[in-house]
């Protein structure tokens, strides 16, 4: 079982030297042979269990996180928050720029919002709400791995060869695949966090064969915070689309040859305008509406709401009993932020929050309803 730091629990990441796999090309060939019987009687559980985990990510991601990374899961933190245009002209409105000089006069508006959302820890954070999923359970963590994970929609994980080479090189009797996902609500007054958690367990007589035992979503959605995203003020957006012509005249005044990606630039942040017509850009509500302090004391909190969630649900593994109770109809949110209602029963009481299962096994952690 692991306890105390993350570094501790990675002392057997050496099992899967060719491991961080991920980079698939470079391992040796694997002789996939076994000896003659006869074989000894396994235990079909998952004691032992190695985590293989999706990178963590460089920075915490906007609403459209999840579908972007459906759709383009190659794609950075900077893409969930608007067109690459946009960064040039963010830090326009009042509020924006008084935060910005209260932090630093030396930053620009672009590196203000680069530092609040990149400077929190998400490696070490969410290592070590990995590290206590096994505490009090009936299995423990063997080593946690990151790698890179192949994620292509609910139900289709192409990730047999990297689970193969687990069983295959270690005596681990259960893998996990993991990614957690930190990111913001549309309002930008809520963090989400979302960990995606398939498990396998090894076929007693055979390291090639395995079976998928257990395959949940557990989603957090934290309590409001005081302020999010704002309605433009009067003759702020007006000024901002004034503010993008006048970039854009001046940009090909001094390099007339640049004409076609300047076009191409002003006329994203139009549709960035378009797509949110009633409040500022999302960069711009960041800076007026979080403070570092605040958001990474957030981003924190969600991270061991998620270790609370998934350590009781998975307490027994393989899992498959469960909660009790009368069938509810509560509101969580869909992919895109927007809120959607679900069937489910109450699991427990976490803080400021209830947990939720619903039929299928999945965990929502949502704001107490008052």
């Amino acid at each position: 079982m692991l306890h105390n730091s993350w570094t501790e629990s990675l002392r057997f990441a050496v099992i899967l030297t060719g491991l961080t796999l991920a980079q698939a090309g470079s391992a040796q060939a694997i002789v996939e042979t076994l000896p003659d019987g006869p074989y000894e009687e396994l235990v079909e559980t998952e004691r032992n269990v190695v985590v293989l985990l999706h990178h963590p990510q460089a920075g915490l991601m906007g609403p459209d996180a999840l579908e972007i990374q459906r759709d383009q899961p190659r794609n950075t933190h900077r893409d969930t928050w608007g067109r690459e245009a946009i960064w040039r002209l963010i830090g326009q409105t009042h509020e924006g720029r008084r935060r910005i000089t209260a932090t630093s006069t030396d930053l620009t508006a672009r590196e203000a919002f680069e530092n609040l959302v990149t400077r929190f820890d998400f490696v070490d954070t969410t290592l070590d709400s990995i590290a206590r999923f096994d505490t009090g359970s009936n299995w423990s963590i063997q080593g946690i791995n990151r790698t890179e994970l192949d994620f292509k929609g609910d139900r289709e994980w192409n990730n047999d060869s990297l689970v193969r080479k687990v069983f295959y090189r270690s005596d681990a009797d259960g893998v996990m695949t993991l990614r957690y996902t930190y990111f913001m609500s549309p309002d930008l007054r809520h963090v989400r966090l979302v960990a995606e958690v398939r498990m396998y367990r090894r076929a007693p007589r055979d390291v090639r064969k395995y079976t998928t035992t257990l395959m949940r979503r557990y989603e957090y959605l934290s309590p409001a915070h005081e302020s999010g995203l704002r309605p433009w003020r009067r003759g702020e957006k007006e000024a901002f689309e004034r503010t993008i012509e006048r970039d854009y005249s001046n940009r090909v005044e001094m390099y007339p040859h640049n004409k076609s990606a300047y076009k191409k630039d002003r006329d994203d942040l139009r549709r960035e305008l378009r797509r949110n017509p009633d409040r500022i850009l999302l960069p711009d509500g960041m800076l007026e509406a979080w403070s570092p302090e605040d958001l990474h004391a957030a981003l924190a909190l969600a991270a061991e709401h998620m270790s609370t969630m998934i350590r009781a649900d998975l307490a027994q593994l393989p899992a498959d009993e469960l909660v009790d109770g009368r069938m509810l109809t509560v509101t969580a949110r869909q992919l895109d932020g927007d809120p959607k209602r679900i069937r489910a029963r109450e699991f427990f009481r976490d803080g400021e929050n209830t947990v939720y299962q619903t039929g299928g096994g999945n965990l929502y952690s949502i704001p107490t309803a008052k």
